[in-house]
């Protein structure tokens, strides 16, 4: 033994064994649970953006047609001031009143522009204008007729017939009765009208005379364009101060006119031919019509000889109901009330929009 003390334990061998697969299960794991998290927040985001454009878009899509809808009224009412140099305070007068129909009718306050528009074109001044479009407005809801065409019609019979502005009510009115009695479209009679509208005044037929023949003839396929020709063409042959016409007059004892020269009352020369007529082959009646009428308006002149006249049609015109009733009655419904609403917020658009347009987009472009 030597001179340092000590125990010699001897030598030991061991082996340390580490499990790598529970190190990379928790690693998994914990990746799992990242992963899932981030994709719950991106789930969120999704949602949160979901969410957002739910929210924005009736806001984005308001401004857009609310862009729309006042640029057009604008356009609408810098053409009406071109056109007509109305003055600024008719034009803000014009603006107002648009506006005010826009958000009280079943029309958009642009419609009621372009109504404006039509009318003061036609020769009628800001006044005029004004006082006429609540008239032209029923009668183009009670027809469904566009609205601009309506005023546009309504202004021509008015010229036609050289009336003054407060006889467009009986303008209306006759096309909304005869409409309403006939088949005939109020387009169908406005039509007839451009045809026929001076001859008829200067045989001392009225607008309500007018309507109601154009409607007798529309119940016998007459219609339209046509139909104002025939009239047209009846009346004109009827007068005609030829031999052939000058002695079938005299050969069955009817006048056109009255001793003193005027135009008698066509349903009183219509009930005079028929009795003149009662009696006559086919071959004799056809060739007094034909005579009389000339070869295209012999069909109106039959046409009227066989109903006896347009008085039945006008009594009937007469009972119709008016075109303020009948446009009420056709917005009360459900499209009605939404056809209100969509002018109603057209008009808030309007309102809201215009200031915006002018002041801020208009400069910056």
């Amino acid at each position: 033994m030597s001179g340092t003390s000590g125990v010699n334990l001897g030598t030991a061998y061991g082996r340390i064994i580490l499990d790598a697969s529970g190190a990379r299960s928790g690693a998994d794991e914990a990746e799992q649970s990242l992963r899932q998290k981030i994709e719950g927040m991106g789930t969120q985001i999704r949602n949160l953006g979901a969410n957002l454009t739910v929210l924005t878009a009736p806001i984005a899509a308001f401004g857009v047609a609310g862009v729309r809808a006042a640029t057009s009224f604008d356009d609408a009412m810098r053409e009406l001031q071109a056109r007509t140099g109305l003055t600024t305070g008719d034009m803000d007068r014009m603006r107002q009143a648009a506006l005010d129909m826009g958000a009280t009718t079943a029309y958009s306050a642009t419609d009621a522009a372009n109504g404006l528009l039509q009318l003061t074109t036609s020769g009628l001044s800001a006044d005029e204008a004004l006082k006429v479009l609540p008239r032209v407005m029923d009668l183009a809801a009670a027809s469904g007729e566009d609205l601009g065409n309506t005023a546009d019609w309504v202004t021509d019979i008015m010229a036609a017939y050289n009336l003054p502005v407060d006889k467009a009510g009986e303008v209306t009115e006759a096309l909304n009765a005869a409409a309403g009695s006939s088949s005939a479209t109020v387009g169908d009679l406005a039509l007839g009208f451009q045809n026929v509208g001076g001859t008829a005044a200067r045989f001392g037929l009225s607008v309500e005379d007018t309507s109601a023949i154009l409607a007798v003839f529309s119940e016998r396929g007459i219609k339209g364009a046509e139909a104002g020709t025939q009239l047209n063409s009846m009346l004109t042959n009827l007068a005609r101060n030829t031999p052939e016409v000058t002695a079938m007059w005299d050969a069955l004892g009817v006048s056109l006119y009255d001793v003193e020269g005027n135009a008698r009352p066509l349903n009183d020369v219509i009930d005079d031919l028929n009795l003149a007529m009662d009696g006559m082959s086919d071959q004799e009646r056809n060739n007094a019509i034909q005579t009389l009428a000339g070869n295209f308006g012999q069909l109106g002149l039959s046409a009227l000889l066989a109903e006896g006249g347009f008085d039945t049609m006008a009594t009937s015109m007469d009972n119709a109901a008016s075109a303020a009733d009948v446009a009420q009655a056709r917005m009360g419904g459900w499209s009605g009330a939404l056809e209100t609403l969509k002018g109603s917020v057209e008009t808030l658009q309007i309102t809201a929009l215009t200031p915006f347009l002018n002041n801020v987009m208009t400069p910056l472009v």
